[in-house]
């Protein structure tokens, strides 16, 4: 792209009408192909709220502005990245911004100055600024620097320099004759030592692009790896395999059989096939037509295309379109919004700020501390409550265990503060009244494979020191704040422990619906051993808790469980509005086990 614009830029033969024209008809049909059978795929498969999602979906990648839709809603309660159709789009936005951008920064660079120094300079500074911008935002924005074109676009200017330096590096032949090997090494370094533990983008992003811009500089006619048809072969279908590959991964997703060895090599396999027949029916044969048009005519056709496919998404994104759909799937998918309706007022998620809801009389009779697992409870804990004139104060922030001093490793959260502001405010809350302690503790000592997109056995929540594993010397420091907290508390108020909810291995509400658009009734539970073996170390320094400093447990298995299993569903209904966090149908199993705070407090 480098080399068409500065070439014609030095040659007085560019056009900006025609540079974006050509990037048009190669990326724009297959891209609004692949959105239309989506939506008319949808329309058979998909639960009224996971299509009206859909649509919004294509209207943003049509748009391309998939990536600011991402950065947008990306939140503690958001739908999971698995389950977003176009989530892929989000490069491919980013990178029509810089098609939209580059070309214009080019003609005034080269207007400014034609001395292509000075364009390269600017490339370069550029370049540099996107990079530090990606290394700041990566602590403090992680979202905003993985989506952003101003921090992405470094990466881009990077194989834009490999234009403009060639000539240097091509003369050098005895370095080309070593760039293409030590490129492809650095690439497949990073594609099997980096995990979810790295930061991305980042400092570790130099090492693949570095690898990409020398296997691109090396130009080499000859290599066993990249010089065969296999691999020529993908590299012309490559644009319409990266456009099928994610919803083909959901599609397997949403089949739960993403552990299944078939249905993943068959994956593979379609990949493949649908990127050859997508290149084929959609790429060359709308660039054969729409070459032999007037731009102008051609942008009209593309414009009408690209419309026709947009304003369906935004029909379905307004409905949903439910009389298409079975009854019990509805209700089954309102289960996805049966949270606590003062969810957004009472749960902080973000900030400093320390903040209480009162739910019921104004008779203060008990608190209820925790995480966003205490907010999906909240309800059941007021319903408890002996009389109309009391009532009970939520204090909870989201992702955030109470414990005194914990830090979280996400960079949003201001855990420790907000412990420190609830320990205080204790201090001046008449003594006696009873604290009720709901965290998902678990995931913070031991990570929360698929839950958090952190690995599972890597805590997220550190204390002097970070770890990167739940090692015993982290256990212990866990443990050690855990009990000094409870104890703290315990040394005004009577303060009651609630073992950790049953996790469910899936988003209930979802799974059950999708099986339901197919006729299956599924319902949702995992066996009682799975449940301690998660659980142990929780349950163990609970009952530390309680023998040191008098804490009382409340256990809502008896109400959840029964002898062999823990239900996400009863009766073709979820108990859950995600994967771990009680439904206000569920919560109200657990209102005879919170009816116990106030007999013993009464």
């Amino acid at each position: 792209m480098t080399k068409i614009v500065l070439e014609g830029i030095e040659n007085n033969s560019f056009s900006i009408l025609l540079f974006y024209w050509a990037r048009a008809k190669r990326i724009a049909p297959a891209l609004i192909a692949l959105c239309s059978i989506l939506l008319l795929l949808g329309w058979l498969a998909l639960p009224a709220d996971e299509y009206s999602e859909l649509g919004s979906q294509v209207r943003y990648s049509l748009l391309f502005l998939s990536n600011v839709k991402f950065i947008n809603e990306a939140g503690y309660f958001d739908v999971a990245t698995i389950d977003k159709w176009l989530l892929h789009t989000w490069s491919l936005s980013v990178e029509w911004q810089f098609y939209l951008i580059f070309p214009l920064f080019a003609v005034v660079t080269r207007k400014l100055s034609t001395d292509r120094r000075a364009f390269i300079a600017a490339m370069v500074i550029g370049g540099v600024v996107a990079f530090c911008a990606s290394i700041v935002f990566a602590s403090s924005k992680p979202v905003v620097n993985f989506y952003s074109l101003q921090t992405r676009a470094w990466e881009m200017i990077a194989g834009g320099l490999v234009f403009v330096f060639h000539s240097v590096l091509s003369s050098r032949s005895a370095v080309s004759k070593f760039t293409q090997p030590l490129g492809l090494l650095l690439i497949f370094a990073s594609i099997f030592s980096f995990d979810k533990s790295f930061v991305w983008p980042g400092t570790y992003t130099l090492i693949p692009v570095a690898g990409a811009v020398m296997v691109i500089a090396a130009n080499a006619e000859k290599s066993f790896i990249l010089d065969n048809k296999p691999m020529q072969w993908v590299g012309r279908n490559s644009y319409s395999i990266y456009l099928w590959h994610w919803p083909i991964v959901v599609s397997i997703v949403y089949m739960q059989q993403q552990s299944n060895y078939f249905w993943v090599v068959t994956g593979l396999f379609m990949t493949l096939i649908f990127g050859w027949g997508s290149r084929k029916l959609f790429e060359d044969r709308c660039r054969i037509i729409l070459s032999g048009q007037n731009p102008l005519i051609g942008f009209l056709i593309l414009f009408v295309a690209a419309f026709s496919a947009f304003n369906g998404a935004s029909s379905i994104f307004n409905s949903g379109y439910p009389d298409r759909i079975p009854s019990v799937v509805t209700a089954t998918v309102k289960e996805l919004y049966n949270r606590n309706p003062r969810q957004s007022e009472c749960l902080i998620s973000h900030g400093v700020e320390g903040r209480s809801c009162s739910y019921g009389g104004s008779e203060l009779s008990a608190i209820v501390l925790g995480d966003s697992h205490a907010d999906a409870v909240v309800n059941a804990v007021a319903e408890s409550l002996p009389n109309e004139n009391q009532g009970v104060q939520e204090w909870a922030y989201a992702s955030c265990p109470t414990i005194e001093g914990a830090n979280t490793v996400s960079s949003d959260r201001n855990c420790k503060e907000f412990n420190e502001w609830a320990l205080n405010k204790l201090e001046s809350i008449k003594s006696g009244i009873p604290v009720v302690v709901v965290n998902r503790s678990s995931s913070y000592a031991l990570g929360d494979e698929g839950g958090w997109n952190f690995p599972k056995n890597t805590p997220y929540v550190y204390f002097s020191k970070r770890y990167s594993a739940a090692e015993p010397e982290f256990l212990n420091d866990y443990s050690r704040h855990f009990i000094g907290t409870v104890c703290k508390i315990a040394a005004r108020h009577p303060v009651y422990l609630v073992r950790p909810f049953p996790e469910m291995p899936v988003h209930v509400p979802r799974i059950m619906s999708r099986a339901l658009m197919f006729g299956v009734e599924y319902d949702v539970s995992i066996s009682l051993s799975d449940y301690h073996e998660r659980h142990s170390f929780v349950w163990k320094i609970q009952d530390e808790a309680q023998n040191k400093c008098g804490a009382k447990i409340l256990n809502p298995l008896p109400y959840l469980c029964d002898n062999n299993r823990c239900y996400g569903s009863k009766e073709g209904r979820p108990l859950y509005y995600d994967a771990s966090h009680l439904s206000e149908h569920g919560n109200r199993l657990l209102v005879p086990m919170f009816r116990n705070v106030f007999e013993d407090n009464g």
